[in-house]
């Protein structure tokens, strides 16, 4: 029996893998295309994803661009299963994501303003009592500030402001401050500094005496005003 040949051409469906996900609670935030991880052009394809009660997610019927909607308070992580059905020969191919949801600190509750006198200073308010995050310890928060020419502030090792003025000055500036936690997430906010003026006391001058002199005549001047 003589032998012969065939060609033969398979054809598959697949898709590439997808990529994790970092993203942030209680804010939403498109993650990818779908459409770029099919790896034959031109098929027409069906996505469908798990359901998380924790990460609201909904794929675009028309682009298949991704968007996920962490519930407010939760961090930690999660995987979500995505497939794909390649509708002419009804392939499946599916595939997992990592999902992890962090959360960047929040200010809450800042003083509009600081207020004290002129060549005196303000050390009233503790940071720590103003931010919340919860991924990372408020001693591990890290706080920037931006001043005017004429306030100065200082932050120390516990979180405490100091707040002083160039002297003799009064009036009002903005301060900005910012905090900055582990993954560089940050939150920022502004108070106002007024600086009041102080009635200072009038600076008392010795005045110089003068001694006239007439032609001819002695002048004398005691030792206590040389």
């Amino acid at each position: 029996i003589p032998l012969g040949h065939a060609e033969i051409e398979v054809f598959g469906f697949r898709i590439l893998p997808l990529p994790d996900v970092t993203i942030i609670e209680g804010e939403t935030q498109e993650v990818f295309d779908l459409d770029t991880f099919v790896d034959q052009p031109g098929a027409e394809v069906i996505w469908l994803n798990s359901r998380l009660s924790d990460v609201a997610t909904e794929i675009n019927s028309e682009t298949n661009v991704v968007t996920m909607t962490p519930r407010a308070g939760f961090t930690g992580r999660k995987g979500m299963i995505f497939t794909a059905t390649e509708v002419r020969d009804k392939i499946m191919a599916a595939d997992t994501v990592s999902i992890d949801v962090f959360a960047r600190p929040k200010i809450s509750s800042f003083p509009d303003s600081v207020v004290f006198a002129e060549d005196t200073s303000n050390q009233d308010h503790d940071l720590d009592g103003f931010v919340m995050d919860l991924d990372d310890a408020d001693e591990s928060l890290i706080w920037n500030t931006e001043t005017g020419d004429n306030i100065q502030v200082v932050i120390n090792e516990s979180r405490g402001v100091f707040f002083t003025a160039s002297p003799d000055y009064f009036g009002r500036e903005q301060v900005r401050f910012t905090v900055t936690d582990s993954r560089e997430l940050a939150a920022l906010d502004s108070v106002v500094v007024i600086v009041t003026p102080v009635n200072d006391p009038p600076d008392t001058r010795k005045v110089p005496p003068v001694y006239p002199i007439a032609a001819g005549e002695e002048v004398r001047v005691p030792l206590a005003q040389l």
